[in-house]
């Protein structure tokens, strides 16, 4: 019951699903909405074995967002499971679709129906695009081997040139979803004015709490990466990031 209290359906979503209603295309949204909702169901299953709390699931017209409550520095295999659990949750989705259709539980144009979105649906989030699973997956490897705020900077950049293409090369898919793209824009622009908070926010996080990570050798703060213990200059990363915080306070 906890959890149900926490979804929420965005008023667009209950728009689409009224003019479903009228046109006779409800029930093809619904089966859409269920194929969202197992896919945020994944994620919400792995954010549980991994401990973490959701604090909301909320349902687009083209998608949904699962909120959690964590640190910047969780360990990056764990949320990389967690990032790749909808669309692993899809995968079943997809073999009991198929296995349905064969044991004559589903007709073949039903079958098609759902399969067919429930691909689109995997290929759609496995954009590099903000704030999809494929933009997270990226920036999560990314992490893996270079400094947090280079993979940030490079992974939004990343975000805003697959728009760009889109918008050069597949000029129908985006005028056919122009409320989709519109949405993708504004999250990207909304990563970047939030660089300066996630990246005090990872400094203090690194300052307050204990990381059980491999020791790393950087020259300056700003190379600190996420999986390290990041000694800078020889001195560790809670002594620098304390003389940090304290010139800024002064």
């Amino acid at each position: 019951m906890d959890l149900l209290n926490k979804i929420k359906i965005h008023p667009l979503t209950l728009v689409i699903l009224s003019a479903g209603l009228l046109t006779g295309y409800f029930k093809y949204l619904i089966f859409i909405f269920s194929i969202v909702f197992v896919h945020e169901l994944g994620h919400i299953f792995m954010m549980k074995v991994f401990r973490r709390h959701v604090t909301s699931i909320e349902i687009l017209p083209f998608g949904g967002i699962t909120k959690l409550d964590a640190k910047i520095s969780e360990n990056i295999f764990e949320d990389l499971l967690i990032t790749v659990g909808g669309i692993f949750f899809q995968t079943i989705l997809g073999a009991v679709l198929f296995a349905m259709y064969h044991e004559g539980k589903i007709d073949y144009r039903t079958f098609e129906f759902l399969n067919t979105y429930n691909i689109l649906i995997i290929l759609f989030n496995l954009l590099p695009i903000c704030p999809l699973d494929g933009f997270k997956i990226l920036k999560l490897f990314g992490e893996l081997f270079f400094s947090f705020k280079r993979v940030y900077k490079c992974s939004i950049f990343v975000s805003i040139l697959v728009i760009l293409i889109a918008f050069l090369y597949k000029v129908d898919v985006v005028k056919d979803n122009i409320f989709v793209f519109t949405f993708l824009v504004f999250m990207c622009i909304e990563e970047m004015r939030n660089e300066p908070h996630i990246m005090n926010r990872f400094y203090v996080e690194r300052m307050n709490y204990d990381f059980d990570y491999t020791r790393k050798n950087i020259k300056k703060l700003e190379a600190m990466h996420k999986n390290r213990n990041n000694y800078i200059d020889g001195v560790f990363e809670k002594e620098k990031l304390k003389n940090h915080f304290s010139r800024i306070s002064n």
